[in-house]
């Protein structure tokens, strides 16, 4: 069963910010495989800030992708693009992505 989810189901949690208001869909709960395929291009941009850790780098257009997934035993591959992306733990990343078709 999929569920909607409403801004009610994360009241409480320090760990959401208000970009969940933000948001134009509705987001439903799903769980399935995914996998993120990248073209071979080189991004031009703009060096921000830098350290001896890493630095922050301004692109000159968006990082774009398509993403195959699979949720309610029905695959689809879509056009999509980073929106924001998050280090999770164990070493894990989590990307937000907009649709482009």
């Amino acid at each position: 069963m999929v569920r909607t989810m409403t801004s009610n189901d994360l009241k409480g949690d320090s760990s959401v910010t208000n970009a969940f208001d933000r948001r134009r869909q509705d987001r439903e709960a799903v769980g399935g495989a995914a996998q993120v395929r990248l073209a071979a291009s080189v991004l031009a941009g703009r060096l921000c800030d830098s350290s001896s850790g890493g630095l922050f780098l301004e692109l000159a257009e968006d990082l774009t992708f398509e993403v195959e997934f699979q949720a309610d035993g029905e695959r689809t591959l879509r056009r999509a693009r980073l929106i924001r992306s998050q280090r999770m733990a164990g070493g894990k990343s989590g990307w937000a992505v907009e649709f482009l078709d």
